[in-house]
């Protein structure tokens, strides 16, 4: 009987045992798994060097708006993120922190409104007026698109007085580059035998479907100066239009049977409709650099710009490839001009052959790579030819 009693509690002893290696082998499992999990699912995970850098294409993160990726001539990333925009919310703030503790680079790039500085659009996220964000100080360089960088490349709010020498007030370096520069003219394929149906485009989202006179798109696109200028261009030229983006607008009652309007469009359902109007009409002020003026130029269509646009102002080049104007009173002359030009075979203007020979990666690209290889000493690429957006 004291045999059996010790034999029983022996093997309740083994099983004992028995049961806590069986959890420890659980418990080490679990741990096994989940730190697997965590390398698998933090993209980030043993991808900086010791110095905290990340050179390698693969382990930069494909980013989205305000965030812009930079590629070089090859198409691999580059471990510089561009910031296009101000920050919309904190999720932004954090991409921002987390990425700059992991070893990436910042550039600053305008591609939205007067963004580095206060985006005058009363419609505008307030988000970056609340946090007061001084974006300069963000970045190690910046690329700019405005005629007057002493006016925009400020460092904070306190320094807001323009420079009358018109340098710009920062601390790092910057150059005149947008990312309507950096088009590939290879992609957009000009047909010199493509039927026009419209003698001009025009580009103005909508707001809403009712058409207001004010709103985001209203004033980016400058909605309140095109329509004064359809009048014009109605009445005096007969012109025939196409807007896009918004429909139901009352414009002026000489325009119509003479302006077709549609809805946003797919982008190449958009770009049919581009490459079928003679030129683009862009009254726009408050754009930095519209990437669709350097399209229509590609499309080989001379490009009617407000000459108080922010950005772009350096891709119209009179006789060449377009014409300015600012107002009403002043759009007559550089219209005719155009008119007359795309009614008889261009007349001067060839804006494709002029970005093919001074923008593009080719030579843009070319300047953006020197740019970066010069002011980022820890950059994973030095012998590119080119970089884009």
């Amino acid at each position: 009987m004291f045999i059996s009693n010790n034999y029983k509690r022996s093997h309740q002893l083994q099983y004992f045992i028995l049961a806590i290696l069986i959890v420890i082998a659980i418990v080490t499992i679990i741990i096994a798994i989940y730190t697997r999990s965590k390398r698998v699912t933090d993209p980030w995970a043993h991808r900086v060097n010791d110095v905290g850098i990340i050179h390698k294409s693969a382990d930069v993160p494909s980013v989205k708006f305000p965030f812009k990726n930079l590629y070089d001539d090859k198409s691999n990333k580059i471990n510089i993120i561009l910031l296009s925009a101000p920050f919309r919310n904190k999720e932004d703030d954090d991409y921002y922190k987390d990425w700059k503790k992991r070893g990436l680079y910042f550039c600053g790039i305008s591609s939205y409104r007067e963004f580095p500085q206060h985006i005058s659009n009363e419609f505008e996220d307030k988000y970056h007026e609340r946090e007061k964000h001084c974006y300069l100080k963000l970045v190690d360089a910046w690329l700019h698109c405005f005629r007057d960088p002493a006016r925009f490349l400020i460092d904070c709010p306190e320094y807001s007085t323009p420079d009358p020498t018109n340098k710009p007030k920062t601390h790092i370096p910057n150059m005149l580059m947008t990312e309507a520069d950096l088009k590939n003219p290879d992609d957009y394929k000009y047909d010199p035998n493509q039927k026009k149906e419209y003698d001009f485009i025009y580009v103005c989202l909508k707001d809403s479907d009712t058409c207001p006179d004010d709103g985001w798109q209203a004033s980016a696109r400058n909605w309140a100066l095109a329509k004064k200028c359809l009048v014009i261009m109605c009445r005096d030229f007969k012109l025939k239009g196409i807007l896009i983006g918004r429909q139901n607008c009352k414009i002026t009652e000489f325009c119509n049977n003479m302006m077709t309007m549609t809805d946003l469009l797919p982008y190449h359902e958009f770009q049919n409709k581009l490459k079928s109007a003679k030129f683009i009409f862009c009254p726009n002020i408050q754009d930095a650099s519209p990437r669709v003026l350097v399209e229509a130029m590609l499309y080989n269509m001379p490009i009617l710009v407000n000459s108080d646009i922010i950005g772009g102002f350096h891709n119209v080049i009179p006789n060449v490839t377009g014409e300015f104007f600012n107002s009403e009173n002043n759009v007559t002359e550089p219209l005719r001009k155009i008119v007359t030009a795309v009614n008889n075979g261009g007349g001067t203007y060839k804006p494709r052959e002029w970005y093919v020979n001074n923008r593009g990666r080719k030579h843009s690209g070319k300047a953006l790579a020197e740019f970066l290889i010069k002011n980022y000493p820890n950059i994973n690429n030095k012998t590119m030819e080119y970089a884009y957006v």
